[in-house]
């Protein structure tokens, strides 16, 4: 009896195994773990004229049109002009908008240098595996703190 026992069980554990390794691999990553065709990418590209001396810290969101982020928030900085996002699904929303707004970490100060830019946006349908670009243009703003002299 004890060898029948242990034989269901070999022959029950290689039927499990078996039937694993046939499932296909996980679509959302590659061997690296980078990002593959089971999400969307967009790229931000910063267009800064000129370096006005940045006192605060922004980030960089991208939103659908209701508000609900799609990607997580990167800090933007100063030098860099390309920014990546991905969005795992599913896909929702319509359109994409993308900010740069103002942080309040640590912490935000009135300066004459608050940088504005305009929010960019696009319309869907947005498809796995496909890259979307956006241009932000930021400009320098007079803060309501700071008063002209």
């Amino acid at each position: 009896m004890k060898p029948t026992i242990h034989f269901s069980f070999v022959s029950l554990a290689l039927i499990l195994v078996g039937m694993n390794a046939g499932y296909p691999k996980n679509e959302l990553t590659k061997g690296s773990g980078e990002l593959h065709k089971a999400s969307v990418s967009y790229d931000v590209n910063i267009h800064l004229v000129a370096d006005y001396g940045i006192c605060n810290n922004y980030l960089i969101q991208i939103t659908d049109e209701k508000g609900r982020f799609v990607a997580p928030s990167q800090i933007y900085t100063p030098g860099v002009t390309r920014y990546n996002f991905h969005e795992q699904g599913p896909i929702r929303g319509k359109s994409r908008i993308v900010m740069l707004v103002g942080a309040n970490f640590p912490q935000h100060f009135a300066c004459a240098n608050d940088l504005y830019a305009a929010p960019a946006s696009r319309g869907g349908p947005f498809l796995y595996g496909h890259t979307y670009s956006f241009d932000l243009y930021p400009v320098p703003s007079l803060s309501n703190d700071v008063k002209k002299e």
